[in-house]
This record gives structure tokens, sequence and C-alpha cells, in this order.
């Protein structure tokens, strides 16, 4: 099993702490090693009952991971919602450490994680994201027999085993994921193992909105810096339906728009300058885009040939709820209320 390691251990070692942890409270701080730092980010967007119980999902998925080498795991949270905590949560993983970050953005709270990690080797996660039990494994053996890749990003499924959840799934990843271990261009900052001095040097944007990290991967692209997939580090993601379908949706729209502003030499970026009516061109070139992926990672979430329709319909459907924020960016006005962070 994973062997967690954090600045906690040297504190004098108490009953609910597992014996292997003794092994490294005489050590200097400065020569503990870990293989690879565990951020989870809380940004409560939502009804806190719900966050902690996604929460301490995340966290037990954690503390099942097989693998047999000592990590760091750090929390990050807006400074407010730290008294917040329960401290059942706490307890799930020995040697957890909090870090409280002053903002509520989930891209300040990853990257103030990024700056706290003592590993060579930072994997985001967002609370609300369970992992398989070989996730952790996957992620850093991938990064260790691949030494051009930089980053690697995972699979994330919806807890909902439905047609409609597995094709929403579907529409909402598979533009990194075709179904096996391959080359990508883009990141799933909820579940990406980044080589710490990379992370660094391009750190998640805060300007352009929760759903902005195309910004990340773009320059990284551009740069040269190589970034993969790996199917075998997969994730639970929680799901709430439609509202939740909507509200994403809706920042996707938004972001769409506001990291061209910010990038001019993004691709497609040269449509703003027909303005709110190249919306009539960004909506279906993504709808197409969509169709695409559908029929070439289908397999990979569960859908038959036979349900691809359901699927393309659906497509039609969630990029028809981009456009309000698509609207919205053109006009210089904020996404608007949202329990993304």
């Amino acid at each position: 099993m994973v062997k967690f390691m954090s600045s906690s251990y040297l504190a004098p070692a108490t009953s609910n702490k597992p014996a292997v942890l003794n092994d490294f409270v005489s050590r200097d701080p400065s020569r503990l090693h870990t293989s690879a730092t565990v951020v989870v980010v809380a940004d409560h967007g939502s009804a806190l009952a719900s966050v902690h119980e996604d929460l301490r999902s995340c966290l037990r998925g954690l503390a099942a991971q097989e693998f047999d080498e000592p990590i760091e795991l750090l929390l990050v949270v807006s400074t407010e919602h730290v008294s917040q905590l329960p401290p059942d949560v706490l307890a799930i993983v020995a040697g957890l450490r909090v870090i409280p970050v002053d903002s509520l953005h989930s891209y300040d709270l990853k990257n103030a994680g990024a700056r706290a990690a003592n590993s060579d080797i930072v994997v985001l996660l967002d609370a609300d994201c369970t992992p398989s039990p070989q996730w952790l494994q996957a992620a850093v053996q991938h990064l260790r027999a691949n030494p051009a890749a930089s980053v690697v990003t995972g699979r994330i499924v919806y807890q909902d085993s439905g047609l409609v959840s597995r094709s929403l799934a579907l529409l909402s990843r598979a533009h990194y994921d075709d179904g096996r271990v391959a080359r990508t261009r883009f990141i799933s900052n909820a579940n990406g193992a980044y080589r710490r001095e990379v992370l660094l040097r391009f750190p998640l944007c805060v300007e352009a909105g929760p759903f902005s990290g195309l910004l990340q991967s773009e320059s990284m692209w551009r740069q040269g810096y190589r970034v993969n997939f790996e199917p075998a580090m997969r994730v639970v993601h929680a799901f709430e339906g439609w509202p939740m379908e909507r509200d994403s949706r809706n920042q996707i729209g938004h972001a769409t728009i506001a990291v061209r502003r910010l990038d001019p030499s993004m691709r497609f970026a040269w449509l703003l300058r027909a303005g709110v009516g190249s919306i009539a061109i960004f909506a279906p070139l993504r709808t197409l885009d969509s169709w695409w992926n559908c029929l070439r990672s289908a397999s990979a979430y569960d859908i038959r040939w036979w349900q691809l329709p359901v699927s393309f319909a659906i497509a039609v459907v969630v990029h028809a709820l981009e456009v309000p924020g698509m609207i919205r960016a053109f006009r210089k006005q904020s996404a608007g209320r949202t329990d993304y962070r």
C-alpha cells in the first residue's frame, strides 16, 4: 500500500499512524524522499455537505492506492474554508498536509500546491474525483518510462453508468482520450501528473476562468513539451446530472472565447474578428469535432456503435449550452454564477 509522507511526520508518532511512518520520523527533513506529491484541490464551489462527501471518497481512494513507495499528500483549500473541514475527513489519510490559500479560484489553489510540493512529480487531482487503485502507479510509471513526456493526463469517467452519463463523459473528455496510450495536445488538470519544473514554468492561468486550461497546454505544445495520455490513470468524477452539465458548458463556452482573446496565436483565434457572429462558426465546428471524437473514442467509454446516434444528439445539445457563455465573453462580461472556481 502507498506510504504517505509530509512535514507532519516529524511530529511525535501517534497511535493512529501506521508503523511504516516511524522509519521517517528521526530523519532530517531535507533528506526525506518522495516519489510523487499528490495535490488534492477542494474548491468548495457547491454545497459543503456534497463537497465533503466527495472529498471523503477521494481520500479513501488515495488511501487504497496500490503503490509501494512514499508520497506526499497535500490538501489545498481556500483559507476561509479550512475551519469547515470535518475532523473525520482529515483523519482518513495519516500525514495529510493542509495548505490554505487566500483565493477561491481552483487554479490559484493548484498553482500553490505545485509551489508547496517537495517531489519532482506533482499530480493534480480534483477533490470530486475518486482514483482507481492503480491510478498513482500508472501515473508515476508512465513518466518514468517516458522521459520525453512532461505531463501525463488520465481518463475521467462519471459515477453514473447510464448511456446519457457515459455520453456526457465521452463528449467532455474524448478530445484527449482516444482509448490508448498516446501523445495528446490537451491536459486534464483535474487528473494530470506533471514534472514539477514544467508545472512551475507553465502555471494555470486564472484570468480566463476555471476552464481555461487550454492556455497552459497550448503554450507547452508550441514550445515542444510532450503531453501523453494514460488510460490506466483512471478516476471516477462525481456526477450531478444536467445542472452540472449546463454550468460547465456555460463556462466552457465563455473560456472558448476568453482564452483566444488572451492568446491570439491559438487555433481559430482569427475568427474573433467577426465578433458575436463567429459563434455561428464556433458552435458547429465544436459539434463536428465532438462527433469525430465520438467515432474515435466511443468504445473507451462503453458506447456501442448503435448507441452513437444518442451521443451525436447530446453533442448538439451541450454545444448549444455553450452559446450563452460565448456571448457573455464577447460582451466582456463574466460567465455568471457558477459552482466552478
